[in-house]
């Protein structure tokens, strides 16, 4: 969000507060509103892209689990003379 504000004579120009309030214009309530929403919008849009990162995380996290699982099995259940016809099957298996 590009920020900005508006300097008068060097510095930042705050309504006087009187009795314990600061008064708005109507201006300055529209751009109070405005800054709010933009800094809402922010917040909201930062929380999802660290729920997008942290489920991402999980799920690479899953598919390694699956892969080792996989290739375990895989290395388990390989009999090398099986799809290889170069390799002779053997008489008797133990």
């Amino acid at each position: 969000m590009l920020t900005y504000k508006v300097l008068e004579q060097g510095s930042f120009a705050w309504p006087k507060v009187q009795d314990g309030v600061m008064r708005l214009s109507r201006a300055q309530q529209k751009a109070l509103e405005h800054a709010k929403f933009e800094a809402s919008v922010e917040r909201a849009a930062r929380q999802h892209e660290q729920a997008v990162v942290a489920e991402k995380e999980a799920f690479i996290t899953e598919l390694k689990e699956l892969i080792e699982k996989l290739e375990g099995e895989t290395v388990q259940n390989f009999v090398p003379w099986r799809g290889n016809p170069l390799m002779r099957r053997p008489t008797h298996e133990h």
